[in-house]
């Protein structure tokens, strides 16, 4: 299927964004009305408040349908992962009670299609690339300026769960991620999360506890749509993606975007990550192009 005044796989045709994303509802092509601005007071209302931005129908179904069939292609092209994990990613301290939520392990089963793998010709690859959706993620999030990822495995991914597949209660590293899903499994595949459940002074292990023990009258469902755009900052808000059900595979885009020009991923992470290092991560740690001095 191919959209018109789209690129469509192979053809090195252009991006249009009216055939991809809902202008009328999302009018990203015209930053300076009144209508954008309103969007963009909604989207922030969200995110200072829940620290998450749901942003429904955000791209055509049309245009969803192909990104599908891209993302169907690319599996094969897919690092798995199976881990055990506490929401910190961390060892759990000798001296923890036994409720302490350190001691709570999940799992994160999934798969990820690395940057590489994207036709550059292709829908995700262009939407992920789109100058106007950076602009408008920049304002939504109130964050700019933003740059494109240059990481060659990290720049855009499809995470892939298929079925009993599942994401553990977590805190994330990153300031904010921004999603797309692509594909909505049978059943299952939630996306909960419990906004603001920590802060920069302190862990409330007992409050983060009631949230991954299903106690916690703090947890927010979200049941994404193909299509819908997510904007989430999840430093201080735990989340999770529940147990994938069915033979559909949940398959979500992830847009990856940089406070800094130039950013790569350091050899040491990626060889963790893809099991592999790119000659570019090995330039750019020579160059110590780093956005800050942490471990990741």
């Amino acid at each position: 299927m191919k959209l018109a005044g789209t690129a469509a796989p192979g053809s090195g045709g252009g991006f249009s964004l009216e055939t991809v994303i809902d202008l009328e509802r999302y009018p990203i092509h015209r930053p300076d009305s009144e209508a954008y601005r309103d969007t963009i007071r909604q989207a922030r209302k969200g995110l200072g408040t829940e620290e998450c931005s749901h942003l429904p129908d955000f791209v055509l179904p049309a245009a969803v349908e192909i990104m599908q069939d891209e993302a169907d292609a690319l599996r094969p092209s897919a690092v798995y992962f199976s881990e055990q994990h506490n929401p910190y990613f961390s060892a759990v301290p000798e001296d923890a009670p036994q409720w302490d939520p350190r001691r709570k392990m999940g799992r994160k089963t999934n798969g990820l299609v690395p940057g590489e793998a994207f036709p550059r010709d292709g829908l995700i690859w262009q939407l992920c690339r789109s100058e106007a959706v950076k602009r408008f993620v920049e304002d939504c999030l109130d964050v700019r300026p933003l740059y494109f990822y240059d990481d060659p495995y990290g720049c855009l991914n499809v995470s892939v769960q298929s079925d009993g597949e599942e994401f553990a209660w977590h805190f994330d590293t990153n300031e904010f991620t921004v999603s797309v899903l692509l594909q909505r499994p049978e059943a299952g595949g939630l996306f909960e999360f419990a906004p603001n459940i920590r802060t920069p002074q302190s862990e409330c292990y007992e409050q983060v506890a009631e949230v991954v023990n299903g106690t916690s009258p703090r947890t927010v469902s979200l049941d994404l749509k193909p299509g819908d755009m997510q904007l989430f900052k999840g430093r201080y808000s735990v989340h999770r993606v529940t147990p994938v059900s069915g033979p559909i595979p949940r398959q979500i885009a992830l847009l990856a975007y940089a406070r800094e020009p130039g950013m790569y991923a350091t050899p040491e992470r990626s060889k963790q990550i893809w099991g592999k290092v790119h000659p570019d991560q090995i330039a750019a740690a020579n160059r110590r192009r780093r956005a800050d001095a942490l471990l990741d």
